[in-house]
């Protein structure tokens, strides 16, 4: 039975060995660089693999984010009374947290009880029964964990506001993070440039 790459040659399909090395790339990471967002046929691959732009538009929409917030600094008023609705946002959010944590405990509780009341036919169907109740209680040790988001004091909350640190570090993340991208189109792009190079050597 054909693979997906020898499929061509199993059809009669006359394909060159670049054509074939070229399909078989496809089975390698390198590919998944410009699945789908190239025009690139089954026996093709491109000359040169781009770099993902998301990092560099994020970098671009924080630093306009940053430059707005130094042009226009919120007052120690605005601070506060914004700081009053984080707290109720915070409060809120662990409220409905909770209630859907014991919304769930509930009804692993309710399975978990109707479990333990089955009387089993015979021994031959205990370790059914054990295995029903091992996944309920694992489920409720896992998924029913109540995390509460602290608030942050007042006084660190409106300091971080005013001096917000957070742009500056996802700043620098994110352009370190394309600067990697950049490297790494250019390293995949010279390794594709020596495999063909490579291939067409075969005759």
């Amino acid at each position: 039975m054909p693979s997906r790459y020898t499929e061509p040659i199993y059809n009669g399909q006359d394909i060159t060995f670049e054509q074939f090395a070229n399909s078989c790339l496809r089975n390698f990471g390198i590919y998944l660089r410009w699945e789908g967002k190239q025009n690139v046929g089954d026996f093709e691959i491109p000359d040169k693999i781009e770099p993902s732009d998301f990092h560099k538009k994020r970098y671009d929409e924080l630093n306009a984010e940053y430059i707005e917030f130094i042009r226009h600094p919120k007052s120690k008023e605005q601070l506060e009374k914004e700081y009053i609705e984080y707290v109720k946002e915070v409060n809120a959010q662990n409220e409905e947290f909770a209630k859907m944590k014991n919304d769930l405990r509930a009804r692993y509780e309710s399975m978990l009880e109707k479990v333990r009341k089955w009387v089993v036919p015979s021994a031959t169907y205990q370790g059914v029964k054990d295995f029903m109740e091992s996944q309920l209680l694992e489920s409720i040790e896992v998924d029913c964990n109540i995390h509460v988001t602290k608030i942050i004091p007042k006084d660190k909350w409106i300091a971080n506001q005013q001096n917000r640190p957070d742009f500056v570090k996802n700043m620098n993340d994110h352009l370190e993070q394309y600067h990697q991208a950049v490297a790494s189109a250019a390293e995949s792009t010279q390794w594709l440039k020596t495999f063909t190079e490579s291939i067409r050597k075969v005759k």
